[in-house]
């Protein structure tokens, strides 16, 4: 980890917090949202893939499901769970896929490495318990850093694991970070805690992907020129897997995953285009 004075550039860049007003209310406008789902929704709470306290997937299963959506939720690797996220569900079931919303440790009590780990067995875990249908069509999805930890998913041998070696239908990436390089000269690495040589090993483009399905990346037309660069070089860097990005626009970092929550919505309707 640096100790070099933050740069203001890179901490206006990448912290949305500086960009995005009313951040707390919309946080806590999640959680009520989240708990309103599961309310409303019949799932399994709670089912443990690991040792660890935080490795746990809560499972929105449709009726007679034609597919699955897992979401993995972001928070630059230190914050949030799945407990925020339950209404990423209510589009997706409502359309008649089952949905699993990951939850993984943090940093700094782990570091990046192990967070990529635990959701590789999140991964085996849930294909495990899965129906047919929902296995032929598997979808995950993530945000922020949630998409930083799709594209190492991307970079596994599944058949090392027991799985067959493209598990996925396809992946959609929003709004993600996958150079990790600019994240060092933040006031995130305080718990992050990358140095400049893992920052460039855990870079996705660097990275060559192992699956074969489609990657789709998407960023909303709002967030700043990192975030757009960084799905860019992406996507230049994982062809022929990938297009170029989708910008979603009058969306900003937030609003552009907050799109999930409904149909007749761009977000909602790219992932919609893999499981369908």
């Amino acid at each position: 980890m640096t100790s070099r004075p933050i740069p203001k550039y890179w901490e206006q860049q990448y912290n949305p917090t500086i960009q995005i007003p009313d951040t707390t209310e919309r946080y806590a406008r999640w959680t009520r949202w989240a708990e309103l789902t599961r309310g409303a929704l019949p799932h399994a709470p709670e089912l443990n893939y690991g040792r660890h306290p935080r490795e746990s997937i809560d499972l929105f299963r449709a009726p007679s499901p034609r597919g699955v959506f897992m979401f993995v939720h972001g928070g630059y690797w230190r914050a949030f769970s799945k407990n925020e996220f339950s209404w990423v569900a209510d589009p997706f079931v409502a359309s008649g896929f089952s949905v699993a919303v990951l939850n993984y440790p943090l940093c700094p009590q782990v570091s990046i490495e192990e967070i990529s780990r635990s959701c590789r067995r999140a991964v085996v875990f849930l294909w495990q318990i899965l129906g047919e249908a929902e296995r032929v069509n598997f979808v995950i999805c993530g945000h922020s850093a949630g998409a930083h930890l799709v594209a190492t998913a991307f970079t596994t041998d599944w058949a090392y694991h027991g799985l067959p070696s493209d598990p996925f239908r396809g992946a959609l990436a929003i709004s993600g970070i996958y150079d990790l390089t600019p994240i060092v000269h933040t006031s995130m690495n305080a718990d992050i805690k990358l140095t400049e040589k893992r920052a460039r090993l855990w870079s996705m483009a660097v990275q060559r992907p192992t699956v074969t399905a489609p990657f789709l990346l998407a960023v909303g037309g709002d967030e700043t020129g990192e975030f757009h660069r960084q799905s860019i070089n992406q996507a230049a860097a994982w062809r022929p897997l990938t297009r170029p990005p989708y910008v979603i626009p009058g969306r900003n970092h937030f609003s552009v995953v907050e799109d999930l929550r409904c149909r007749e919505t761009p977000s909602f309707e790219l992932a919609l285009s893999m499981l369908d």
